[in-house]
């Protein structure tokens, strides 16, 4: 008899807990919907902004490995995202030689051998945004340095000459 007591009150706490959870959804829908609403006016751009005010409004969690080929593009500074250095000379697009590149403590190279001092390579290259399916974020990007050399842009990166601002493509 136990069992059976026991069976039918399990039943009927099941069947209120049903019959509750579906007057209580709607209201919960409700409430949670005001929320959605309140919480997508609060971070959704203004209207006709431009995509860079908008960066710093966005998250990302759970990224991919970063990579410049990568569709995530989780940094502002995109040369976070480029490829290691290649050691390059005027006919060979890597002399693999980058184990002997001077570079200061965060990457980035110091100096470039003569020509004639012993190295192959004479210049250095890098990749960033590349091959991406739906482009890169389009607009102007800075390019800032210290020192000496020149600096050749490929690909679809194009210097434009009409600016003063140095660095600036």
């Amino acid at each position: 008899m136990r069992k059976k007591s026991k069976k039918i009150y399990l039943s009927i706490a099941i069947f209120f807990c049903a019959v509750g959870m579906s007057f209580l959804a709607p209201a919960l829908s409700s409430k949670l919907n005001f929320v959605q609403n309140a919480i997508i006016q609060k971070t959704a751009p203004k209207a006709n902004a431009p995509i860079n005010s908008q960066i710093d409004k966005l998250l990302g969690t759970n990224l991919s490995k970063v990579t410049d080929w990568s569709t995530q593009i989780p940094f502002i500074d995109a040369f976070k995202s480029s490829r290691s250095w290649l050691t390059q000379t005027e006919t060979s697009w890597s002399t693999e030689e980058s184990d002997k590149l001077d570079l200061d403590e965060n990457g980035w190279v110091k100096s470039l051998p003569k020509i004639g001092d012993g190295d192959r390579y004479t210049s250095v290259g890098t990749l960033l945004l590349r091959e991406l399916p739906d482009g890169y974020p389009g607009g102007k990007y800075l390019v800032l340095y210290d020192g000496e050399g020149t600096i050749e842009y490929g690909f679809d990166a194009k210097k434009m000459k009409s600016l003063l601002v140095r660095g600036e493509m």
